[in-house]
């Protein structure tokens, strides 16, 4: 009897002494040809080594960003406090000063956001939430109080039910980061946020009046620390909305150009949609 125990229980006891082995950052498939009997079982540990590898890649990823982002405005920080040390009273000095803090707390903050998406777009949270009620919350809370110039800011709410299932905290980000590039690159004088319901799908449309953005340029904004031409944003407000719209299984799309430009993030109104 304690042969037979020995013999099934064989394949299992050299899968535990491989991975015993193992170094902490060896994540690779176990490398033994399975028997039949446990096939599963190794496939199943092999697949959760794959998720946890890609996961670690990741957020070793993100750290390394964010290390590397974080150094030029510190840097720049330094530099305007040296000027400042050195009995400058220059205002334009602790203009930029005040610049390059709001930079930096911006920059802090859209990477935390950026870390958030990108974890909840593995197992997203999705809930009854009503896009015309959001949108218009979120607008009303991104636009600061003072501008540098005065811009007229409006919600055209869409008549149609707009209660659908999505990740209610993601989007909200993702419109806060829409909005937010709108104000500080695009809306020279008016900004608009409107919601459409269509059959299949509800699209957020964020237009503004300003420049816009060239369109062999659209793309690459789109991806992690990219800026347009003179942007001294982070980079990284694009790439949120971006990521939140293929998590929901949607897209986001630029139309128009100078003075007529428009940001669509669009999702699936179907509860059934493919989600990433």
């Amino acid at each position: 009897t304690a042969l037979c125990l020995r013999l099934v229980f064989a394949p299992l006891t050299r899968i535990e002494a491989e991975i015993v082995r193992r170094r902490p950052d060896d994540l690779s498939p176990i490398a033994m040809t399975p028997p039949r009997e446990v096939r599963a079982l190794v496939g199943a540990i092999d697949g959760f080594m794959q998720r946890l590898s890609e996961r670690i890649t990741l957020m070793q990823r993100f750290i390394a960003d964010a290390t590397h982002q974080l150094r030029t405005p510190l840097a720049a920080i330094d530099a305007e406090v040296e000027l400042l040390t050195d009995q400058t009273r220059d205002p334009k000095a602790l203009d930029k000063l005040r610049g390059r803090i709001a930079d930096l707390a911006r920059l802090t903050s859209q990477l935390l956001d950026h870390a958030m998406i990108q974890h909840r777009a593995q197992a997203p949270r999705f809930a009854a939430t009503d896009i015309n009620a959001l949108a218009k919350s979120v607008l009303s809370q991104s636009v600061p109080l003072s501008l540098d110039r005065e811009v007229s800011v409006s919600f055209v709410p869409s008549e149609g039910d707009t209660v659908i299932a999505a990740d209610a905290i993601s989007l909200r980000e993702a419109l806060a980061n829409l909005i937010h590039n709108a104000l500080a690159h695009g809306a020279r004088t008016r900004l608009m946020v409107r919601v459409e319901r269509a059959a299949a799908h509800v699209a957020i449309v964020v237009w503004d009046d300003g420049p816009g953005i060239a369109a062999e340029a659209q793309q690459h904004l789109v991806s992690p620390f990219q800026k347009g031409d003179g942007s001294h944003g982070s980079g990284l407000g694009l790439a949120i909305a971006a990521e939140v719209a293929q998590a929901h299984g949607g897209s986001l799309r630029f139309a128009g150009g100078a003075g007529d430009f428009s940001v669509r993030f669009e999702i699936p109104a179907s509860p059934f949609a493919r989600h990433i």
